[in-house]
Order: structure tokens, then sequence, then C-alpha cells
């Protein structure tokens, strides 16, 4: 209806289906079109945006209990959606997941989004996230994204993350232009998961309980990481943050604390650098680690400056405060306060 239509609504409604390849609504080639006040459960994809839509809000939604994608944008071109003030749960493949299509302005912002996995479907298990964002198809790309003030919380899953993004890690797909702010995000494998992605902010999060990292980057460049919280909240979980192959990384003002008397099971330190170069580790709190509170592993031109890296426990767990092994160069270390490294003899 592109051509001589604006501002299709659909609102006020409940949807379900009785068939398992139904879906609830389907939009391609619309302009303008508003979801509002929606329940929608007992689908497969809840909202399936394909082909060509522009200008969209889903707002004031409730996408519950579906066996797809609470909102998927699949083989999609498509230009400003705003995502507002939904709950979208129960979700098997995902809460919001983006394939195949090339986005721009996309907002999703004061949503509830949970439990969106295998787990409340008796279905098998497979890797999946709340926010799931792919760009490695051919011509997809997906830029000018906000993710902020959101609650992002789920079951641990193998393979599973609260927000997962994946790109190719070349020129391909710049700029990025992401920011991911103010949000509330626990309890999965890898809280936020991150492959190949280029110009993005993380700030002003909560970050709590994973089983491998809170924050996991690889093949990461130009990343800004600042004020966020990583910790756990339950001895099941662990938490900290891993940089694999990645280069322009600044991280400043976080808080990184394991809170188990024992250390976290997985033995991880809470910030860890692989073979990467030009990363600034500045003014940050890092406490109770294990074996290192910085394990650096064949990484260069790292400016480790002004923080707080300590061991707390009575009998103290980290073993250095800084580690380096493999090939490492240009390692620069000021200002930094260090305490409780565990004597051992």
């Amino acid at each position: 209806v592109i051509d001589s239509e604006r501002m299709p609504i659909i609102a006020d409604l409940k949807i379900t289906g009785t068939h398992h390849e139904a879906d609830g609504i389907e939009c391609l080639e619309t302009m303008q079109i508003v979801l509002r006040s929606l329940l929608i459960t007992q689908v497969r994809h809840a909202v399936h945006l394909t082909k060509r839509n522009r200008n969209v809000i889903i707002t004031h939604c409730h996408i519950y209990f579906n066996t797809g994608v609470g909102i998927y944008l699949n083989s999609l071109n498509l230009h400003q959606i705003n995502i507002s003030d939904n709950h979208i749960s129960y979700n098997r493949q995902s809460g919001i997941r983006i394939e195949q299509s090339e986005i721009r302005n996309l907002q999703i912002t004061g949503n509830d989004i949970e439990y969106n996995n295998f787990r409340a479907h008796n279905a098998a298990e497979e890797p999946t996230a709340e926010i799931y964002i792919d760009t490695t198809a051919d011509n997809a790309s997906v830029n000018e994204v906000t993710i902020a003030a959101n609650t992002i919380q789920a079951t641990n899953s193998k393979g599973g993350a609260n927000i997962r993004i994946i790109e190719n890690p070349n020129e391909s797909r710049r700029p990025g232009l992401f920011a991911i702010t103010g949000n509330v995000i626990g309890s999965q494998e890898n809280n936020v998961h991150l492959t190949g992605c280029y110009g993005m902010v993380i700030s002003g999060n909560t970050i709590y309980s994973a089983t491998e990292r809170n924050l996991r980057l690889e093949q990461c460049a130009q990343l800004t990481i600042g004020s966020n919280v990583f910790r756990r909240h339950t001895p099941s979980y662990g938490c900290g943050v891993l940089l694999s192959q990645c280069k322009n990384i600044l991280f400043s003002g976080c808080t990184f604390e394991d809170e188990a008397a024992g250390g976290q099971k997985s033995g991880f330190p809470l910030l860890e650098i692989q073979q990467s170069q030009f990363v600034t580790i500045s003014g940050n709190q890092i406490i109770n680690s294990v074996k290192a509170g910085i394990m650096i592993v064949d990484s260069s031109q790292l400016n480790i400056n002004g923080n707080t890296i300590s061991d707390t426990r009575p009998t103290p767990l980290m073993r250095q405060a800084v580690s380096l092994s493999g090939t490492c160069a240009d390692v620069e270390m000021t200002g930094n306060l260090v305490s409780g490294v565990a004597n051992i003899k």
C-alpha cells in the first residue's frame, strides 16, 4: 500500500494461532504502520517484517510465548523503526531478531525482553538471544541503532546471549553507529557477545551473571566502553570480560567484581585480553579476580593506568594484578593501586 495509503494501524487485539506455521502479523511494503496495544501469543513469528517497510512503530504490545521470533526483521529493507514499551517474552527463537536485512535508524527502548529461548517450549536446545542481529549475509547491514533503557534477562542456554551481534570484521560493514546504554542485562552464557563489530558505545549498563562472560568481544574495533557494572548475583554464574583479536578499544570507569567467596567456577580472570592491539584500560575497579586481575596474552600497544586492582577476600585468590604471556610489546602501566595479591611460596 506504500503508493496509495499511509499509517495503517492495528490496535487493541489479541491474536493467536491454531496452526504451527501461523504468524501473527506480517508487514510488507507498508508506510508508517503502527502496531499498538496487542497481545500476540501461541503463533510462530508474532510480528514479521519483510521485503520493504518504512517508519514502523511497535509499542505497548505483549508478545508472549511464540514458537518462532517475537519481532522478526528478515530479508528486509527498512529505515526508521521504533520498538518501545513492550513485553517480549518466552519466544523460542529470539525476542527481536534481524537477519539478511538492510536496516537504518532502529530504536529499541524501554522494553522488557526476557526468557526468549527453548526452555519454556519443551523443544531442542538451539543458540539464540533476546536481541539477535546478524549482518554477515551479502548486502546486509544494520546501522544507526540505539538499545537503551531495557531490561534484557534470560535463563542460561548453550551458545546463548542476551545481546548477540555478528558482523563481518572488514571494511564492508562500516560505520556501525550503535549505542547500547542504560540497560539491565543478565543471566546467559554470554550477556553481550559481539563479533566483528565496529564503531559502538557500550555505557551505563548493569551487566550481570554469565556462565562465560558478561561481555565477549571478538574481532571488534573502535569500541568505547564506559561506566558499566560487571558482576554476578548468584553463585552458579560468573562474571568478567574477554577481548579477543580486537583493536582500538577504550575501557574506562567500569566496576568488575566477583562476589563469590571461593572465586567463580569458570576460573576466568575478570578482564582478559588476547591477541589485541591499542587497548586503553583506565580508571576501573577490578575486585576479587582469580589468577590475575588483568590477563594479557599476545597483545601490544596497551595503556593500563589509574585502576584499582585488589583482592579483598580473607584468603586471596588473585596471584598477579596484571599478567603477561606470549608475545607482548609496548605495554605501559602507570598509577594503578594494587592490593591483596596472594602470597605464593
